[in-house]
């Protein structure tokens, strides 16, 4: 039997897929490319004008993927952005900043 080495959620809304989740080891970069590849095959897809995603800025290696993977940076459409309550650590905001990985799958958007 295999290794997971990855997995992701995909939704198609229209001429759009929506890329809500994905989480990769990072030993195994080219399999992002493979399960996109492989996505865009299925009858599922035909027809499709662009992919979306809504990534966090951490891992910076997850993020070279995107970039290698021709995926532009841009705001989020409705200015949205995750929130967070904090209760007595001073470094948390920090620490949110420059590890947190969240994915559109993460909220009650997907």
């Amino acid at each position: 039997m295999g290794r997971l080495i990855g997995w992701s959620i995909f939704l198609r809304k229209d001429k759009c897929l929506i890329w809500g989740d994905a989480l990769f080891d990072k030993e195994y970069p080219d399999a992002v490319e493979y399960l996109l590849n492989y996505i865009l095959s299925l009858s599922f897809c035909n027809g499709l004008e662009r992919i979306e995603g809504w990534f966090s800025r951490n891992p910076l290696w997850w993020n070279r993927i995107l970039d290698q993977l021709g995926f532009e940076l841009m705001s989020e459409p409705d200015n949205l952005f995750p929130g967070f309550y904090i209760l007595n650590d001073n470094d948390m905001l920090t620490k949110l900043r420059n590890y947190f990985y969240y994915t559109k799958g993460d909220s009650d958007l997907f």
